[in-house]
């Protein structure tokens, strides 16, 4: 008889579909609070609020704000967190723009927050209801909706403005148009291999030390993340993206596949688009919307920049310089008392140094000023 998982790998049974489309968006969150309160493995008398609160939807409303006659605001972002985060990744950029009197709206989407074992039972189609349904309730507040999305969050937000959704901008950080996993198209046969030999549903299994993110994936995951490209592909094929965007990349992001990204960004017509691309080498572009930003900082041992690292500042209390979070170096072959750097997990890193992923943005203050020139050039 195979070992038993521990609990964290059984799906709840409260997490992995979306149940909240006719809830009131202030009830939605308090509906998400009571099921990560009730769904969690990890919480104590001493964590829980952190914990809590960390991975639960969110929403800030503006304070001088004015509104239409209508009793809208004015403009209101949906932020949409990445696969396998929390809403917590996106709060640095959630105040960014309250400070810019919008109205801030944080989702979180299905199998997130409590337990990866949710993972083993979500699907994409819950994970698009998820966003449509943020779409919906802001647009019941908003005269401007915008759109912000990290990686499969990126992804989601692109399917819902291929969709035509009532949405007027995307800004948009490391998008998977492309993954650079070559087995997640297979992934859904592995997932159901783990229905009778339970590890063989899990391509990663961890100790899940981190609070606001899962460090164990299930292939269910791996294969619901191709299908909302593939989701993407399709859209993309049909109709033509006509609202601008702003794209953050890192040349060598580890997760999706970059160069895929920037072709799918050049391919666009809207003439106010900007990409800021991070690299270690030294490149350019003929497009004047796309910008190449140095990501080698060897004074601080950062080699380049990594996928999570884009949307993070250094001083967050987690994920930055001096957070409480310190993911463990990894490396190729025998460590041999190799130095540790920060960076992307990619084999070339590896195989050189004990590295460490990058889990915030030196550039951070840099990429904001960027951002501060797009909005003022397309929100209105």
């Amino acid at each position: 008889m195979p070992p038993k998982l521990d609990i964290r790998y059984h799906p709840t049974g409260l997490n992995s579909n979306f149940r909240f489309a006719d809830m009131s968006f202030a009830d939605y969150i308090e509906a998400s609070r009571h099921i990560i309160a009730n769904g969690r493995a990890d919480l104590t008398p001493a964590t829980q609020n952190k914990i809590i609160e960390a991975n639960s939807p969110f929403q800030w409303l503006p304070e001088n704000s004015p509104k239409s006659p209508s009793g809208k605001h004015k403009n209101g972002i949906l932020l949409v967190h990445g696969l396998m985060d929390s809403p917590f990744s996106l709060r640095d950029l959630g105040q960014y723009f309250y400070a810019k009197d919008f109205l801030v709206r944080s989702i979180l989407l299905p199998g997130h927050g409590t337990v990866p074992g949710d993972l083993t039972e979500v699907d994409a189609m819950s994970w698009h209801r998820a966003v449509s349904y943020g779409i919906e309730a802001m647009s019941m507040d908003v005269e401007n909706i915008y759109l912000l999305g990290f990686s499969g969050g990126a992804t989601l937000s692109l399917c819902q403005a291929f969709n035509n959704a009532p949405i007027k901008g995307l800004f948009l950080f490391a998008p998977s148009v492309k993954l650079t996993a070559r087995f997640a198209w297979i992934a859904r046969w592995l997932h159901h291999a783990g229905k009778l030999f339970p590890r063989c549903g899990w391509y990663v299994l961890k100790d899940d030390s981190n609070y606001a993110k899962y460090e164990s994936c299930p292939y269910n995951m791996a294969y619901q993340a191709y299908r909302i490209t593939q989701d993407l592909a399709k859209l993309r094929n049909s109709s033509t993206l006509t609202i601008p965007m702003f794209m953050v990349l890192s040349d060598d992001d580890e997760t999706i596949d970059s160069d895929a990204a920037k072709r799918f960004f050049l391919r666009q017509p809207e003439e106010k688009n900007r990409l800021l691309i991070y690299s270690k080498k030294e490149q350019s572009c003929d497009d004047i919307g796309v910008e190449y930003r140095n990501s080698s900082y060897p004074e601080q041992q950062i080699l380049d920049f990594s996928h999570v690292c884009l949307l993070v500042p250094p001083d967050n209390p987690h994920y930055g310089k001096y957070g409480d979070y310190f993911p463990p170096p990894r490396f190729l072959g025998k460590a041999d008392n190799r130095p540790v750097y920060a960076g992307a997990l990619s084999k070339e890193n590896m195989r050189s140094y004990a590295t460490r992923r990058l889990t915030y943005n030196p550039d951070y203050d840099y990429m904001t000023r960027c951002m501060d020139d797009f909005i003022a050039k397309v929100c209105d």
